[in-house]
């Protein structure tokens, strides 16, 4: 069980509801004690039952680490079904498939090392010579300028298509691995996921080689569509063929166009700022704009499927579309840019259970369903979203997958920038949002969070069996809640890729208001850092390349930067105002954190009137991800914290190492 969520009317079979609880921003006292009892569990008394730690295993250690969320309890949240130890469905294990009607190899023979599923799956990708020399001749049609001779072998294509699969797909998995093969797979969309699998193979040379082929071709590909489909031509064949199930528009050219702008976007954005990839926003603005062309905005979900296939090509629609409305609002995070897609242009349900989606047969497929072990129609995006912030329409969300949680919290991050946009210019403290929005939206987040705890496949650790969405998604709350207690846009922006440049701006930025919305957010950044603690420093800095997701990254920037801000506010301060019971506890936390973190020898640094007790902080996040990784932006991140530890302690004439 979470503590501290906040519980809203939710409709159960007997047709009663439980009792409905509301943030009391307004009671410090009230603030003060949520923190102290989850300061507690985070950090236990002496005479806490190791035994019982020690009894059990580290997964299930890990589900014991609350999200904090400052919310008064209810004797209703100690549901059976977020106690820990409750029984988590067991993905579908990938069936085999029927070759006779297909020269293509499936993912059939590398262990896949991603622990994505409950059971290994396998994949690997065997390409034959009819099929390379095939791949080969279309590639030079399209592009001629790329010979033979300048492409990567087939082996080395296969081993980065298969790399794709283990380290990338389940952090954005709007492909479908069962169905991907040579045969109906565009071939710009192979090179490009071949360039995202040559990054995880740190094959530098040949990403950008890919990246650079498959920007060619789907360009290429893109024009051509549009020529051939003006918009007279484009109507007249809607009318002719208009299709009862809904899906005329979703045809595998355009689908797969804008899955290879996604893979191209991820890695531009991702990408090593030194190379030729400095254009996630100029392909971030190709990709609005063919989204709109082909009206993908808005699928209609809601009919009966006839086939596995036609509903696999609709699930993929909206998976794709969803996803890059996530990324859209990820380089709002990085940019400070508005999202080219707002939450109410939205139309569609949300994604599937993954269940579902990991089903290798149609036969699988369809004993899935006879048996009836798939969720009902999962919510649409629109009437989800509203429902975060109307407590009466809340249970209906007790059915969304991770997948869709996740893009919930995006679509939340979304909303706090616009609020704090619109908040600029018309007050008279441009950094001031007005009270009673901030206080809404710490509601939708505990809302959001009860439906984060109503998955089955939550996970607060890394190494996730169902896969790494849960994990990924308690990211993004972090960075909500910073976002909420201060105007990070107005302090800095990672655009441009120049530690030097961050970390001065994040040095030279406004203080932090003492307030408890700050407070709040101060204890959320802290808890950034109490995983890798628990988890172990040395072991994530040497493994989250692998399995952390970059949101991990950012989210450890966005909360060093505001408990920095955070603590130097209260050191200044405190003499003429003494730290209240709340920001006494949240030191005390902090200070516990820190006591885990650093050597023995050390542990005297963790002083609460000590001022480098932040720089302390900084350089364990810093040091974190420093270690050369997948992409270079995750060490980027690093290399400006580590900077940014440098300029405070030059600042307090401390070198604090």
């Amino acid at each position: 069980m979470l503590p501290f969520t906040t519980t809203s009317p939710l409709s159960h079979q007997n047709g009663t509801a439980t009792e409905s609880t509301h943030l009391l921003f307004d009671e410090d006292s009230r603030l003060a004690t949520n923190i102290a009892e989850a300061t507690i569990d985070y950090f236990p008394p002496d005479t806490y039952d190791m035994a019982f730690v020690s009894s059990l295993d580290f997964n299930q250690f890990l589900t014991l680490s609350p999200l904090p969320c400052l919310a008064a309890k209810s004797p209703s949240q100690a549901s059976p079904e977020k106690q820990v130890g409750a029984s988590t469905p067991t993905g579908f294990a990938p069936q085999g498939i029927d070759h006779s009607r297909c020269s293509w190899t499936p993912l059939s023979a590398v262990s896949d090392l991603s622990a994505s599923t409950s059971e290994q799956r396998k994949l690997c990708w065997t390409i034959n010579d009819g099929e390379w020399e095939q791949f080969v001749t279309t590639i030079k049609h399209l592009c001629p300028e790329y010979a033979k001779s300048r492409l990567p072998s087939r082996q080395s294509i296969s081993r980065y298509l298969a790399a794709y699969f283990r380290g990338f797909h389940e952090h954005l998995p709007f492909l479908h691995p069962p169905t991907v093969n040579l045969h109906n797979t565009r071939a710009h969309l192979v090179v490009a996921i071949a360039a995202i699998g040559a990054q995880y193979c740190l094959e530098i040379e040949d990403m950008v080689l890919l990246f650079s082929l498959a920007k060619l071709m789907v360009l290429k590909a893109i024009d051509s569509r549009r020529r051939t489909l003006s918009s007279r031509e484009r109507a007249r064949a809607e009318s002719e063929n208009d299709d009862p199930y809904g899906t005329s528009n979703l045809d595998d050219e355009a689908i797969q166009s804008c899955q290879t702008l996604l893979l191209l976007m991820v890695a531009a954005t991702w990408g090593d700022p030194k190379t030729n990839l400095k254009e996630d926003m100029n392909l971030q603005s190709i990709l609005a704009t063919f989204l709109r062309e082909e009206k993908l905005l808005n699928v209609d979900s809601s009919v009966k499927h006839r086939s596995w296939h036609e509903w696999i090509r609709v699930e993929g629609v909206i998976r794709t579309v969803l996803i890059t409305f996530c990324f859209f609002n990820f380089h709002t995070i990085l940019h400070n840019v508005p999202p080219p897609i707002l939450n109410s242009e939205i139309q569609m349900a949300l994604p599937c259970h993954e269940e579902e989606w990991r089903c290798s047969t149609a036969v699988s497929w369809a004993e899935q369903h006879a048996a009836g072990k798939t969720a009902p129609i999962q919510p649409v995006f629109s009437v989800a979203y509203k429902s975060l912030f109307h407590p009466t329409a809340f249970g209906g969300l007790k059915t969304c997958s991770s997948l869709g949680i996740y893009v919930l919290i995006t679509a939340i991050v979304q909303h706090i920038y616009f609020v704090r946009q619109l908040s600029k210019h018309t007050l008279y403290d441009n950094t001031t949002t007005p009270p009673v929005e901030i206080d809404t939206l710490h509601q939708v987040l505990c809302r959001w969070q009860e439906i984060w705890e109503m998955d089955p496949h939550r996970s607060l650790g890394p190494n996730n069996p169902d896969g790494p969405l849960p994990f990924n998604s308690t990211a993004l709350l972090r960075m909500a809640y910073v976002r909420l207690g201060v105007d990070i846009s107005s302090s800095f922006t990672i655009g441009s890729r120049n530690p030097q440049q961050i970390a001065s701006a994040m040095l030279c930025s406004s203080p932090v208001p003492r307030n408890q919305h700050s407070t709040r957010a101060a204890l959320h950044a802290a808890h950034t850092l109490n995983t890798p603690v628990q988890i172990g420093l040395k072991l994530v800095a040497k493994t989250q390349a692998l399995t952390w997701s970059l949101q991990h990254s950012l989210s450890y920037l966005e909360s060093a930067f505001l408990l920095s801000k955070w603590l130097e506010n209260i050191m200044r301060s405190r003499n003429s105002l003494p730290p209240d019971e709340a920001e006494r506890q949240v030191l005390s936390y902090v200070q516990g954190i820190l006591h885990e973190a650093v050597d023995k020898d050390n542990q005297g640094m963790t002083s609460c009137t000590d001022s480098n007790l932040s720089i302390s902080l900084i350089r364990i996040w810093a040091q974190l991800i420093l270690e050369e990784g997948i992409w270079p932006i995750v060490n980027m991140v690093g290399k400006t914290l580590a900077l940014y530890a440098d300029l405070l302690a030059a600042n307090v004439g401390g070198d604090v190492s």
